[in-house]
């Protein structure tokens, strides 16, 4: 449901501008950085092939948190 939800708010996004043609949604996808969305953050490379920021996580004691590099 994340992911799909952040799909939809992407292309809501990229559909708000003037895209009246498949190349410019393909434009729309590829220069998008950096989207703060439910699943984390997500850009795309200039292939389309998604970049995506997973936070790795595990539990100490009763929490859930973030495992940091």
């Amino acid at each position: 449901e994340a992911s799909a939800y952040d799909t939809a708010m992407i292309m809501q996004n990229i559909l708000n501008k003037p895209a009246n043609s498949r190349y410019a949604v393909r434009q729309g996808i590829t220069a998008l950085k950096n989207y703060h969305g439910a699943t984390g953050i997500t850009s795309f490379s200039s292939d389309g092939s998604t970049r995506k920021d997973v936070p790795v996580l595990t539990v100490q004691g009763s929490r859930v948190v973030e495992l940091l590099p």
